[in-house]
């Protein structure tokens, strides 16, 4: 049996309806997100993972993706980088009255996110637009050939077949590259070049059907802990840090462009 039932899956839906029956559905499913998110917590820990829970709602997990910020139909867990490293990021993106609610917000960062939907479970790193500072850095680092070389490398050694691509929304998009199926380093490096900075979504996700056997009961965590260790790869390569801060690279870039 899997972890979420079918019925989870359709409470993402039915839940938005206010009845009581849907209420009760959209509770269970929470907590069993709530539930997972603290298990993996539990192992990102151990395992000295800098990934901290969505501080914005407690137990991590909400009513909105990264990947469509504006759509109801998914519930998600969402691990990013911790408050304080997030607010000092904010504050270079001119964002800085934190004492207001809501104004952390997670969009505007990395994440690696766990989502629920109505057709799919997934486990996604997603660079949003709004995380320009962070895009910025990527391209940067990106424009430097020892990293073009870097990131074809950690792609190309994915177990599990990933979705790269640069597209918005919850779902599946067709335009995409599989991790398994990859395209020669030249053609892989020209479909990077293409991601532009503050435009785009940059994602790299797995995404199961609803009653695969990687996610039960017994093997959900351990399924999801393995994928996101993976993300986490390419999350690190991306993150902008003081000791991966690539900005001079994407200013430099952008200047030949001239």
């Amino acid at each position: 049996m899997t972890y979420f039932t079918t019925a989870d899956h359709k409470a993402i839906i039915t839940g938005k309806l206010g009845s009581a029956h849907s209420d009760h559905d959209i509770e269970r499913t929470h907590n069993r997100m709530v539930k997972l998110q603290r298990a993996l917590s539990a192992r990102m820990k151990i395992a000295r993972m800098a990934l901290h829970p969505n501080p914005v709602v407690a137990g991590g997990v909400w009513r909105r993706s990264a990947a469509a910020p504006l759509e109801k139909e998914s519930m998600t867990i969402t691990f990013m980088r911790s408050q304080a490293d997030a607010e000092t990021v904010e504050r270079s993106m001119g964002h800085d009255d934190f004492q207001k609610q809501g104004a952390l917000d997670p969009c505007r960062h990395p994440v690696i996110e766990v989502r629920l939907t109505a057709d799919h479970f997934s486990i996604e790193l997603i660079v949003a637009p709004d995380a320009w500072y962070d895009q910025r850095n990527f391209v940067g680092k990106f424009s430097v050939n020892e990293h073009r070389t870097g990131l074809c490398k950690l792609v190309g050694k994915f177990e599990d077949p990933y979705y790269i691509g640069f597209w918005s929304g919850i779902y599946p998009n067709d335009m995409h590259l599989t991790t398994d199926k990859l395209p020669p380093h030249r053609i892989l490096c020209e479909f990077f070049d293409t991601f532009a900075a503050g435009r785009d979504y940059l994602r790299v996700g797995r995404w199961y059907d609803v009653e695969d056997p990687g996610l039960s009961e017994m093997t959900i965590e351990e399924t999801v802990f393995r994928n996101i260790c993976e993300l986490y790869t390419v999350y690190n390569y991306v993150l902008w840090s003081g000791n991966n801060n690539y900005h001079k690279f994407y200013h430099k870039a952008q200047a030949s462009y001239r």
